[in-house]
């Protein structure tokens, strides 16, 4: 469940971010618990992105149903994920959906056997070793990808 507090102070530093490199940012009828977005730009492309929030003051893993993306992994949906430590502003980091399809220490597919499906996850783990592999993915190193 995401804080509504947090939820909002994450989004009052995101979306200016997000409208400074010239991207709009389109009202989503399906938002779920307020917290996707979606990034318009180039002629019209959409980016569907789900924010999730992970308080490192409180936990170090955020697990996401793979539910919330109709159990398909597709090349433009991603997790923008605000890291929150206390007196700071957050940090983000855009992490393309597609990089599941590699899991590895920290980016985790959690599938289960077919019975259990509806307990699939994918799982994202912040630790102080992962973060070099972790930086490629600041949200102001990929926005300007996206235009190219």
């Amino acid at each position: 469940m995401i804080d509504p507090e947090n939820l909002e102070k994450v989004k009052g530093a995101l979306i200016p971010m997000i409208q400074s490199h010239h991207f709009s940012l389109i009202p989503s009828g399906s938002e779920i618990g307020g917290n996707r977005i979606f990034i318009r730009y180039n002629n019209n492309q959409v980016q569907e992105c789900l924010i999730k929030i992970l308080n490192l003051d409180l936990v170090r893993n955020i697990k996401i149903p793979k539910s919330e993306f109709n159990n398909q992994i597709k090349s433009d949906q991603w997790i923008i994920l605000g890291l929150i430590i206390e007196q700071s502003d957050p940090v983000f980091y855009m992490i393309p959906m597609p990089a599941f399809r590699h899991p590895n220490n920290w980016l985790i597919d959690n599938s289960q056997p077919e019975r259990l499906n509806h307990f699939d996850n994918w799982e994202i783990k912040v630790f102080v070793k992962m973060m070099p592999e972790l930086n490629p993915y600041r949200l102001e190193s990929i926005l300007p990808g996206l235009k190219s």
